[in-house]
C-alpha cells in the first residue's frame, strides 16, 4: 500500500516489524492496512479493528501513545494528532 500523504513514508525493516509489535500486542484481531512515518510525529498504523479503520500513534518507544478512529476524513479524521482541537474523537492511548 502507498502512504496516503506526500510527507509521510511507509516503514521498512526493523522499525517496522517494531511497530507491527506494538500493535499486534494491543490490537491482535486487527487487519494491519499500512504502517508509516507520521507527519505530525514518529509512526502510525492504519488498522481496521471490529470494522472501525483506526490510525494508531506510535512513538519513538515503540508504544501507542494515541488512536484516531473513523479514518482519514471520518470521525478523528488525520487533522489532531494532539487531542486538543475539535477534529476528532482521538483518544489517548488506555
Amino acid at each position: 500500500s502507498k502512504p496516503m500523504r506526500s510527507d509521510e513514508k511507509l516503514l521498512t525493516g526493523t522499525t517496522k516489524a517494531k511497530v507491527l509489535a506494538a500493535v499486534k500486542a494491543k490490537y491482535p484481531e486487527a487487519t494491519i492496512q499500512r504502517v508509516e512515518t507520521d507527519s505530525d510525529g514518529v509512526y502510525e498504523a492504519h488498522i481496521v479493528n471490529g470494522g472501525t479503520p483506526t490510525i494508531l500513534q506510535v512513538g519513538k518507544d515503540f508504544t501507542i501513545t494515541g488512536t484516531q478512529t473513523g479514518g482519514p476524513g471520518g470521525p478523528g479524521s488525520h487533522g489532531d494528532h494532539d487531542g486538543d482541537g475539535p477534529e476528532g474523537a482521538e483518544a489517548p492511548a488506555a
